[in-house]
């Protein structure tokens, strides 16, 4: 896995954890409605973070699938 890659998932990861993180603590004053607002708000951020990952995957990945031009 080349830098630009290991970057990306780097960042990923700890977008996930920011976006985990602040829908617990938006989630926690609705009392027995917090799991429903907790997915409501963490599904979406999850997904939209997971989708954005994965074409930024593909995107370098294909990149490094290209030969190099000679000089």
């Amino acid at each position: 896995m080349n830098v630009h890659k290991r970057l990306v998932v780097v960042i990923m990861d700890l977008l996930l954890l920011a976006e985990l993180t602040l829908c617990m603590y938006l989630s926690a004053p609705h009392g027995k409605a917090m799991a429903a607002v907790f997915l409501k708000t963490y599904v979406p951020m999850a997904s939209a973070t997971g989708a954005v990952a994965w074409i930024l995957l593909r995107r370098l990945g294909k990149v490094a699938l290209e030969p190099r031009g000679e000089h």
